[in-house]
């Protein structure tokens, strides 16, 4: 099983890539993981990551500026349902809109918006440090327990919208 971590130019790729070659070394298979932007091997991914870090426009604009990068991810994760996470602006390029450092079309993949956070008023902007988590029932979170915690370092959330 190939999984593939987008490289784009932006994003904590060494981070993500440890993190999966950790988890995938204690699996029965492990997955050959590696880092690419080559929309060859994005379409033969078994499973598809696009980490993120930086401003939603920039990121989104360096993904359009690779060849061919944008049009795998569609056909990969649109067309043919390669199970795909985003990972911070990763996540947020999924949305319709982003309105950080003016108004930027996303990949339209979720109906949303994602806008800076404006509460609670007590949360220090940028939100840094470690948060209780309540999942939801999918399984990927199989493994996680309720109430666990995890860190987050950002400014802006991503705001579902209903179609």
């Amino acid at each position: 099983m190939n999984l593939a971590i987008i490289n784009f130019g932006s994003g904590n790729l060494h981070s993500v890539h440890k993190a999966f070659e950790s988890v995938s070394s204690d699996l029965s298979n492990p997955y050959n993981i590696i880092v690419t932007n080559d929309p060859k091997e994005i379409q033969s991914a078994d499973k598809i990551v696009l980490p993120g870090v930086g401003a939603f426009g920039d990121c989104k604009n360096a993904i359009l500026n690779i060849e061919g990068l944008h049009a795998s991810l569609e056909v990969s994760v649109i067309k043919n349902k390669v199970p795909f996470m985003g990972i911070c602006v990763g996540m947020q390029l999924l949305a319709d809109l982003s309105y950080e450092f003016g108004t930027h079309s996303g990949f339209g993949w979720i109906p949303g918006e994602v806008r800076r956070i404006t509460s609670p008023k007590e949360y220090k902007i940028p939100h840094m440090g470690w948060n209780e988590i309540t999942f939801s029932d999918h399984k990927l979170f199989d493994n996680c327990e309720q109430g666990s915690d995890f860190y987050f370092v950002h400014s802006f959330l991503f705001s579902e919208s209903k179609k």
